[in-house]
């Protein structure tokens, strides 16, 4: 589940049957795919030394407190959303991510459509920021794909785009995307207007199970 579904933080106990949770741990930092999550170990002893040593981001004693799981959380894994930028200019992603710095937000980058499939089938983002003038798959190919995709089709779309739209083209494009935002006017608050419309604020909380 954890390279499924890719979590900002797990929660991992340590006596459990079969596989005790410091087998998991080793199997959670040795996964190229897993091992980028942070990982709050749950115990009924101190054993904080071991389980830092191993990889742990943070260690909390039986019983837990709601405040106290909470604060190891927002310690941990401040980020809230994933941003999956689509564009063949490297200068693009670094400059969202400059601006996003704080905000709550991980950056993902591909340079063309295809490559953002493929992006997609592995880990979802939470917002797509997409050039429409791109090689191999442009924009728009790339809108044709996800569009008839129930996997993929409600993710948020906010393109970036050099291309002068006319009025049909923006029009067509208001109808599928979130948000346009043409490259020669980008400010960082154009920017972070259509990621807050798709992407609310970042807020940790616990619910019931």
């Amino acid at each position: 589940m954890a390279r499924e579904l890719g979590p900002l933080a797990i929660t991992l106990d340590i006596i459990m049957p079969r596989e005790d949770g410091w087998q998991v741990l080793h199997a959670l930092k040795s996964d190229a795919r897993t091992r980028h999550i942070p990982v709050i170990l749950l115990s009924v002893v101190d054993q904080q030394d071991l389980g830092y040593r191993l990889g742990a981001a943070d260690v909390l004693l039986k019983p837990v407190d709601r405040d106290g799981l909470l604060g190891a959380l927002t310690r941990v894994a401040p980020q809230c959303g994933r941003i999956l930028v689509i564009d063949d200019d490297p200068n693009v992603p670094e400059l969202v991510g400059q601006w996003i710095e704080g905000e709550g937000y991980r950056i993902d980058w591909v340079a063309d459509g295809a490559a953002a499939l493929e992006s997609l089938s592995r880990q979802p983002p939470n917002v797509i920021l997409l050039d429409l003038l791109m090689p191999h798959m442009d924009g728009l190919a790339f809108l044709d794909a996800v569009s008839g995709d129930p996997r993929y089709r409600d993710i948020p779309v906010i393109v970036l785009t050099a291309k002068t739209l006319n009025e049909a083209e923006r029009a067509m494009l208001q109808e599928r995307v979130r948000g346009v935002i043409e490259k020669h006017g980008l400010d960082r608050e154009a920017l972070m207007q259509e990621v807050r419309r798709a992407l609310p604020a970042c807020k940790l909380e616990l619910g019931g199970v």
